[in-house]
């Protein structure tokens, strides 16, 4: 509706592929559901003002409800909606009698899906929401005291407490977090090192995508006065936002979901748009090499997302000792018992939930440290012996002499290299997958693979019988010439 049909292939493509979208459709996190009804309450947006039509504006009210039933981020359609008619009313675009009634259209489809919603909200709890929102805003005060720098000057100033939230209204304090803000959020889709949770280890746009998101925003700048432009814009600027750059702790990339669509969108603005150009600098090359740059760009993307996320991703977001200990017990064959070792009573019962859940049978207990040299294995048994990091010098050489043919420690570290435990062995059990890809990645990529296949041999077979046509076409057109 807003471009063409290879611009909208090559956005569906850089969606799949980048590495933000990838972890929260593998993570399981609900706030991915926001996606679907913001991206569809644009979509049916756009297209019923294209179209005039009643009818999309009403299924854009609906979209835009239905997004009060996931994630709260998912009410993002209605801001946007609700700017777009404001600039539409603004440039006079529209005629004001039909706006009116596009946006009684929309209405009605909104209250039609939210209506219940609000209605039960407020009866059951009507203040949730709005502390909620307050708990978010980037004045809070569990939030200010930690990034605010003139420590003196905050302590000139009383927070108000507002619904059980204390805030700083204050003009310097705002105006110091929202410049924070605004930068962490912005470098955030260009920068690594701004998103150290939900296995991201990529600029939110991508590794290499972040080029062509750059690119996409300087063509939606020298855009801004045609109206698919200024919608991506408005989507995107109040995403940012409302749900980033004036909450706590920003970069929000869980909040800010919602602009996955958006920023696929315009990186393949920007890739087309390259893609163009590098065709326009060859004008003799022959028309079936043409879609050679963009395939080549499309490639390199999910190339460098697929191994961002299933290479790199995994080396940032490195196992903690229980996961370790959970991967032990997957593999744990009858023979081989898992033991670990605590300092602090607290830890007595720790089980980590393999053992507790899917693992029920695997030979495991927890022993104190204090009581290890009472400890007498079983010689029929081999054991993997799990500490944490600091006990490290009180139990590796306890261990070396309790247990026979001990092997020497394992080390596990995280992501800083700092070490956060370790194991003595005295058997063959693995603590780490056998093989670099597991099945999770042959399950994710073989589909890909078989699609990619096709859709080559599908390329090949249309361009090889189109040759074959213009060949015998030029053929027989020489031959009347002859004639």
């Amino acid at each position: 509706e807003m471009f063409n049909r290879r611009v909208a292939v090559t956005a569906g493509v850089i969606l799949i592929v980048t590495p933000y979208f990838l972890a929260y459709a593998r993570l399981g996190y609900n706030n991915g559901q926001a996606i679907l009804p913001v991206a569809l309450a644009v979509y049916f947006l756009y297209a019923g003002f294209k179209r005039g039509s009643a009818f999309y504006l009403c299924a854009a009210g609906v979209a835009a409800g239905l997004g009060f039933y996931t994630y709260t981020a998912g009410r993002l359609a209605v801001l946007v909606s609700l700017f777009y008619f404001l600039y539409l009313f603004l440039t006079r675009q529209q005629a004001w009698w039909k706006l009116i009634v596009l946006g009684l259209a929309f209405l009605a489809g909104y209250l039609s899906m939210a209506l219940p919603h609000l209605v039960y909200g407020n009866a059951v709890n009507p203040g949730l929401l709005r502390y909620k929102m307050l708990e978010s805003l980037w004045i809070n005060a569990d939030y200010v005291p930690d990034y605010f720098p003139d420590k003196e000057y905050l302590d000139s100033v009383q927070p108000v407490e507002i619904e059980d939230n204390r805030l700083y209204l204050d003009g310097r304090i705002a105006l110091h977090l929202f410049q924070r803000g605004l930068v962490r959020t912005l470098l955030s889709f260009n920068n690594s090192g701004l998103v150290r949770e939900h296995f991201i280890a990529s600029p939110l746009a991508g590794p290499v995508t972040s080029v062509f998101y750059v690119l996409g925003l300087a063509a939606l700048i020298a855009g801004w006065r045609e109206r698919r432009f200024v919608l991506l814009g408005l989507w995107l600027a109040l995403a940012l936002l409302t749900l980033s750059i004036l909450n706590t702790f920003p970069p929000r990339q869980a909040h800010l979901v919602p602009v996955m669509p958006v920023v696929a969108l315009l990186s393949a603005v920007g890739l087309t748009a390259l893609a163009d150009f590098a065709n326009s600098r060859f004008p003799r090359i022959p028309t079936i090499y043409r879609p050679l740059p963009l395939t080549a760009g499309l490639l390199l993307l999910a190339y460098a997302g697929a191994q961002n996320y299933f290479s790199q991703m995994p080396r940032a977001y490195r196992p903690d000792l229980e996961a370790v200990i959970s991967w032990a017990a997957l593999v744990a064959a009858p023979d081989e018992k898992l033991v670990y070792l605590y300092g602090n009573q607290d830890e007595k019962e720790f089980k980590p939930y393999i053992v507790r859940v899917i693992r029920p049978d695997v030979n495991y207990q927890t022993l104190a440290v204090d009581e290890l040299d009472f400890f007498t294995p079983d010689p029929a048994m081999s054991y993997a012996v799990f500490y944490r990091a600091d006990l490290a010098g009180r139990v590796i050489p306890r261990l070396q002499t309790v247990l026979p043919d001990a092997q020497p420690p394992f080390t596990f570290l995280d992501r800083d290299s700092q070490p956060i435990g370790g194991a003595v062995m005295n058997g063959t059990l693995a603590l780490k997958p056998h093989s670099q890809i597991d099945a999770s990645q042959t399950d994710t990529f073989t589909p890909l693979v078989w699609w990619m296949a096709g859709l080559v041999v599908a390329w090949a077979i249309t361009y090889g019988l189109a040759w074959l046509s213009k060949a015998e076409m030029s053929r027989q057109f020489v031959k009347e010439e002859t004639k």
